[in-house]
């Protein structure tokens, strides 16, 4: 069906809008033109973003939720409607439960990274605004009012409140994959404001607020803290009655990639306390600090040699904090004195990150033995004395035995040379291209190898197993399109498998990795880039486009070399645009101890030789590494588009000489004209061009022997 869908020039011409003439296109949705529905709704929607000139389909991760391409009238002597490529009719069952969905786009440049929508069973799309108290909207207890923030000024709504009672303000962006970093102002009738909060770089504001006496009417304004607006800017804001329970809390969970972590059983709540509580290990506390200053204790009884993992997580609750934990140690002199003595401390946790994907956390993990049988006091703080949010954080206290299963995390890897331009996109593999799927671990106690392999690939795409070495927190799989893969959508997973070593028969197992994704660049107002958890992992092959150049090593022999010395490795280039460009080739994943420069291939040369120097202090070992590689090719943006045209340009000449359409001459003539004004902009638009490109090579696998 797709093949036959026709367009007109306004649609057409939108091939050119490419930011920069770097990668092959691919998918990035940036945004939706409406994020929260109720159950039963149908509304239109349309997306945002680059390279979705072509996008006809969108695939929603609830079978409940529906979306329709929109089409309008045939062109002239044409029976196929004309299709509005990226614009929908969403349908949402009655039975589809409250919650948050993602939503992919499905084009002619592949399958986009993931956006988020929200099912809310009392949720309103507010379409109109007033910008001052005197004319608000009316915000009402329990709903869910979605809209996108508005440059250079605040919206503003109002709500009927009791003096003395206390309301919970939720100004929520995250949940829709928002940029939006949110200030909530709320004011009574006189101007007065009662509250004011800004969210973090995440966005988001969570207030409980007193009503003073004497007001029954309070104004909210909202906006973005940077007074930026449109659809990449959107946001959800819900009130609530304290004594009454969330009707959209359940809706919002921690998505970012590092929270995963925060792993734990059934919390007991814990009460504030001025004395040290004594507590039975092992146990999970829920508390809270509340006040900038507080400190929080507890006692213990540990016997010699015991070892614990404590685990404080706050920031990965999407708090605010930075916690710190110390342990002290009763001692009792011959008098009978008791002194408590420091034996141990722990502030921030896994430090893991590739600047995209960022695992760091501000919450504190501490693994610790007991060297004495007795008594032990854990303090927890926070560091954060600031009252930038609130002025109660929540923390989960988790003290137990050590973990010994590591998490595991994948992602797309963006291809560029600077990981620092990372950005969020879908993926798209040409037959004879590649994509790159990042392996994080996190190893919480787990000090061996992990072997990663790709599950459930499609026929044609190819993926060699890696290892996270030992020294190592991440390693990269290159998934390869073969000359005649098949077009095809699939998730897959991502496997990793541990020996934990101790003789059990659950020593080896498996481990499935947490997919993630790209949420937005990093930018003057951005300066890191976000990402979050997705539902899955997911590639997409083509069978329309074929990478004009086969770049890697000459052979997928393992390379034989002894530790001290240097190898060479005979590399390939294969050109089938014409072009005679240089190629770069930038060794990825080296093993510790091996070095090798970044390898050019002029333009005028097919082969190379690489060499890899395996320095003295390599480890004897099988290695896998890889290559990235850079160069310039020629490359036809959609020519299917000039397909299309020509064909139902060859259709109405084949009408013109038709002498039972004598009587249509002069609308035929009318069509013919238009359809030459359209191949003409598409000729130019579908001419091949210079893409920069950054393409991963096939692994080469290394052996490094002691001699």
């Amino acid at each position: 069906m797709l093949a036959r869908l026709r367009y007109p020039l306004f649609l057409a011409t939108a091939f050119l809008c490419h930011a920069a003439v770097a990668q092959l296109p691919v998918i990035q949705l940036h945004a939706l033109s409406r994020s929260v529905f109720q159950p039963g709704e149908e509304a239109d929607i349309h997306l945002l973003g680059a390279s979705i000139e072509e996008v006809a389909e969108l695939r929603i991760s609830h079978p409940g939720i529906s979306a329709e391409l929109v089409t309008g009238a045939a062109l002239p002597f044409d029976d196929v409607p004309v299709p509005k490529f990226g614009y929908f009719r969403l349908r949402v069952a009655e039975d589809v439960p409250p919650g948050r969905y993602e939503v992919r786009a499905v084009g002619r440049f592949g399958l986009s990274n993931p956006r988020s929508i929200l099912i809310g069973a009392r949720a309103e799309f507010v379409t109109a605004i007033s910008h001052d108290k005197t004319s608000a909207a009316l915000c009402q207890f329990g709903v869910l009012y979605h809209r996108h923030a508005s440059p250079q000024r605040s919206d503003v709504y109002w709500a009927n409140v009791n003096p003395g009672q206390v309301i919970r303000v939720a100004l929520m962006s995250k949940v829709v994959d928002s940029r939006l970093r949110g200030s909530v102002t709320v004011s009574d009738e006189s101007g007065r404001v009662i509250d004011s909060a800004v969210g973090d770089a995440s966005g988001d504001v969570f207030r409980s607020i007193s009503i003073p006496q004497g007001v029954s009417r309070i104004a909210i304004a909202v906006e973005d803290l940077l007074y930026r607006g449109g659809p990449q800017y959107g946001y959800v804001l819900g009130l609530s009655r304290e004594d009454q329970q969330d009707e959209f809390g359940t809706l919002i969970e921690p998505q970012d990639a590092r929270c995963v972590s925060a792993r734990f059983g059934n919390a007991q709540p814990m009460a504030e306390s001025t004395d040290p509580i004594r507590i039975t290990i092992p146990t999970v506390i829920d508390s809270e600090f509340d006040s900038a200053t507080d400190k929080d204790q507890y006692l213990c009884s540990l016997d010699k040699g015991q070892t614990l993992t404590l685990a404080c997580y706050s920031d990965r609750l999407g708090e605010p904090t930075d916690t710190r934990i110390v342990v002290h140690r009763s001692i009792t002199d011959g008098q009978g004195n008791v002194s408590w003595q420091r034996v141990a401390a722990g502030d921030d946790c896994q430090a893991v990150s590739d600047t995209a994907v960022n695992l760091n956390s501000r919450d504190t993990e501490l693994t610790w033995t007991a060297p004495e049988q007795g008594d032990y006091r854990i303090t927890v703080s926070d560091q954060d004395t600031g009252e930038f949010l609130s002025k109660r954080q929540r923390y989960v206290l988790s003290i137990d035995q050590p973990k010994r299963d590591p998490i595991l995390f994948a992602y797309h890897l963006y291809p560029h040379r600077d990981i620092n331009t990372t950005r969020p996109s879908g993926v798209h593999v040409p037959r004879g291209g590649s994509a790159v799927v990042r392996v994080f671990a996190l190893r919480r106690g787990y000090s061996g190898p992990i072997e990663v392999s790709l599950k459930s690939l499609p026929t044609g795409l190819t993926c060699v197993p890696g290892t996270i070495t030992p020294d190592r927190s991440q390693t990269d799989l290159i998934v390869h399109s073969a000359a005649d893969t098949p077009a095809v959508i699939q998730a897959v997973e991502v496997i990793g498998k541990i020996n934990l070593g101790d003789g059990t028969d659950e020593a080896n197992t498996n481990v499935i990795a947490v997919p993630v994704s790209v949420l937005w660049e990093r930018n003057g107002q951005q300066p890191k880039i976000r990402t979050r958890v997705m539902d899955q992992l997911w590639l997409h092959a083509t069978d329309q486009d074929t990478l004009p150049v086969a770049l890697g090593p000459s052979s997928d022999q393992p390379v034989e070399v002894v530790k001290g010395n240097k190898v060479k490795v005979a590399m390939k280039v294969a050109r089938t645009d014409g072009t005679k460009n240089n190629v770069i080739f930038r060794a990825r994943n080296l093993p510790a101890g091996v070095k090798a420069g970044d390898l050019t291939v002029g333009g005028d040369k097919t082969d190379a030789e690489w060499t890899i120097d395996v320095t003295a202090g390599t480890k004897a070992g099988t290695y896998r590494f890889w290559s990235q590689a850079e160069t310039k090719v020629k490359f036809a943006v959609n020519p299917q588009a000039l397909t299309r045209e020509t064909e139902y340009h060859a259709k109405l000449t084949k009408f013109r000489a038709d002498p039972a359409r004598a009587d249509k001459h002069a609308e035929l003539d009318q069509a013919i004209a238009e359809s030459n004004k359209r191949i003409e902009a598409i000729k130019k638009q579908t001419a091949p061009r210079d893409f920069t490109i950054f393409v991963a090579t096939p692994v080469i696998t290394l052996n490094v022997k002691e001699k």
